[in-house]
């Protein structure tokens, strides 16, 4: 059996804008955070993530398969807020790209950072969200996981 198929294996992505457009050190500390949660066994493993301040979601195919990997997490981050009843920091996809810039397409903005909790290969969290109970941001995710809370205790991480 793989690593990654071995029950209870809990893995984080963090998703985050790349370094030079972060105006503070927010994926710093989290990145610091995560390391520690791996060494107090906390959590397996986890993986750093870029992606841009928009995301082509309207295109049937993208030339980047980094593009094309964010276009299909995104898809599963949204189907688990739907199935929680929980809101991620996005706003509705915008047209973008007209004139020069090439033909048409639909834009979404992205989160500067959030990030994805898997359990046995499956979303257990994503943050930031919020519900009509609150928010969860990703330092209040930290935390949590820190104090050996496994499942969000947060109503609005899903919990």
């Amino acid at each position: 059996m793989d690593d990654t198929e071995r029950p209870g294996w809990v893995t984080v992505e963090l998703w985050v804008w790349p370094d030079q457009d972060c105006i503070d050190d927010e994926h710093d500390v989290a990145i610091e955070r995560l390391d520690r949660l791996v060494e107090g066994g906390r959590i397996d493993d986890f993986v750093v993530q870029e992606w841009e301040h928009q995301l082509d979601v309207s295109s049937p195919t993208l030339s980047d398969p980094q593009d094309e990997r964010a276009r299909r997490r995104l898809g599963e981050f949204q189907r688990w807020a739907r199935r929680h009843g929980v809101r991620l920091p996005l706003s509705a996809p915008e047209p973008a790209g007209t004139g020069r810039m090439g033909p048409e397409y639909d834009a979404q903005d992205l989160p500067r950072i959030l990030m994805a909790e898997y359990e046995d290969g499956e979303v257990r969290s994503v943050v930031p969200c919020e519900s009509p109970e609150g928010t969860c941001t990703v330092e209040e995710r930290l935390d949590e996981l820190a104090a050996g809370v496994s499942r969000p205790a947060s109503a609005a991480a899903g919990g």
